[in-house]
């Protein structure tokens, strides 16, 4: 027995143990153990990192650029409701003007509309409501507008 037992320096083990270890093999210098991040992973962190900015750049556009419902209701002067009714909607600056009529309950609605400012008014019989301006309409959400028309005058003879 006058062979000595040789230890791994670095786990303790007897050499004999460890497979796949050449004992003919020149030592060689264990590895250093790096604690930051191996170099190959630089590339698929600048890739994540991309991929997240690029998510919340289109996320906050499609908020910006969402769809919203204009809906409310037209009420006559005595505060009943006004059936078939024609209400207006166009953009704040004029643009892309819309109509619909009113159901049963007096109510009406502009689905899908894009974020931003509206002016909407009604007509029955032939009176108008007072514009109202500047109705935001905001990304999924509903904005909700009462319309209120006249008292009809007599005429004088």
């Amino acid at each position: 027995m006058g062979r000595s037992l040789r230890l791994s320096f670095r786990t303790g083990v007897p050499l004999r143990i460890h497979r796949g270890f050449d004992f003919r093999a020149s030592r060689r210098q264990a590895p250093k153990i790096d604690a930051g991040l191996p170099r190959g992973c630089s590339m698929k962190r600048s890739v994540a990192v991309f991929l997240a900015v690029v998510a919340l750049a289109c996320a906050a556009a499609a908020d910006l650029k969402g769809l919203g419902t204009l809906a409310g209701a037209v009420i006559g002067a005595n505060g009943k409701p006004i059936v078939d009714a024609r209400v207006t909607s166009q953009g704040a600056d004029g643009t892309d003007p819309q109509s619909t009529t009113t159901n049963e309950q007096g109510r009406f609605f502009f689905p899908q509309l894009k974020n931003g400012y509206y002016d909407v008014r009604a007509y029955h019989n032939g009176a108008w409501t007072d514009w109202k301006h500047n109705i935001e309409v905001k990304t999924g959400k509903q904005t909700e507008v009462k319309l209120q028309l006249p008292a009809r005058t007599k005429k004088s003879k």
